[in-house]
């Protein structure tokens, strides 16, 4: 599907010509070029979602009809963008996705090798499915879609998350000591700052890695603050 951005002549055959190039081979690349050069172009293209190559995977498993539970029923209806096709099938993947996270649990490191659970690639190849049903078909993508891209790419707590939210917690402690130390003229302990803070007292003591690199770190954030009154969110209000 590819809809020109434009009526003028010049800019449909440009359009054209690199939607031509996007379909007999599309790559990132070639659909960057288009959204680089007609950023409001609509255009979508479906590689994955042919029944043939699905049904032939299919038929190439066990029984013919489920794998890893995975029927292939949820499959097709997935690649006809139909909506609970589609969160079927992302839970059905979360389940076998989830069956081989607890036999790597158990020690069972080669489940994959030994058919006993879902690869990744497989697992990609039918995600991919469903992205390019959603896009072509206008269905919205369901929040089953979302967990599972969460949990295979990301994990519930990426190293990413982590750092933010103990910059954030940094934040607040060293918000919470300034504004004790700006105001009643005293420094507060750990065990206070936890307490004014909610977050634990071993958890501040990481943070910052005992109390000496606290205090250089609390001269530092008083230094970039003083004579700068904080309001309600923790930014400084320099009206």
């Amino acid at each position: 599907m590819r809809k020109p951005p434009s009526d003028d002549p010049e800019d449909i055959f440009e359009f054209e010509l690199l939607a031509d190039r996007f379909e007999s081979k599309p790559t990132l690349a070639n659909y960057l070029k288009i959204r680089e050069r007609f950023p409001t172009a609509d255009i979508v293209w479906g590689e994955f979602g042919s029944v043939v190559p699905i049904y032939d995977i299919w038929t190439d498993s066990l029984d013919g009809r489920e794998h890893f539970g995975i029927h292939l029923g949820h499959v097709i209806a997935a690649a006809n963008g139909c909506p609970k096709g589609i969160d079927d099938l992302c839970i059905a993947l979360g389940k076998a996705w989830q069956k081989g996270i607890e036999l790597k649990r158990a020690g069972k490191t080669h489940s994959v090798g030994r058919r006993q659970t879902i690869s990744k690639a497989t697992v990609n190849y039918l995600v991919s499915i469903v992205l390019e049903a959603a896009a072509t078909q206008g269905t919205p993508v369901p929040p089953s879609l979302a967990m599972l891209f969460r949990e295979m790419e990301v994990g519930s707590n990426p190293a990413l998350f982590q750092r933010v939210m103990q910059e954030e917690k940094r934040f607040r402690i060293l918000l919470a000591a300034f504004e004790n130390q700006r105001d009643f003229g005293s420094i507060l302990s750990f065990g206070k700052l936890s307490e004014k803070t909610k977050i634990p007292k071993n958890t501040i003591s990481q943070i910052f890695d005992g109390e000496e690199n606290f205090m250089r770190e609390l001269a530092d954030f008083s230094d970039r603050r003083r004579g700068e009154p904080i309001d309600g969110h923790g930014v400084p209000n320099k009206s």
